[in-house]
């Protein structure tokens, strides 16, 4: 394995997870963080105001979805990136053996 994967993968091996929990959790990082990427650099604007135009249009059919956008923000923001990362993190501690009684 190259040196900084072996390195993560002892890291997480320390922490208590098994060989492969803990190369699935990286590689499922990696999709996620590249994946972001990909849609971020996507993202270019088409018109000036045209899409914003006809999302706005669609959204006032759809109630539920406009509000969860109004509070979530930009889906390839920042606050977007952190908040997927930390799900993504925590499920990764959730599969975590508990500790040993100590």
């Amino acid at each position: 394995a190259p040196p900084i994967l072996q390195t993560a993968l002892e890291s997480l091996q320390r922490a208590g997870f098994a060989p492969r929990e803990a190369l699935r959790g990286l590689f499922t990082l990696g999709h996620y963080v590249s994946g972001f990427v990909l849609e971020e650099q996507a993202d270019h604007p088409r018109g000036p105001g045209e899409d914003l135009d006809r999302a706005r249009r669609w959204l006032a059919d759809h109630p539920i979805l406009f509000e969860a956008v109004a509070q979530s923000g930009h889906p390839q923001g920042e606050e977007a990136f952190e908040h997927g990362l930390a799900m993504i993190l925590e499920g990764m501690r959730a599969h975590l053996p508990p500790p040993p009684p100590g």
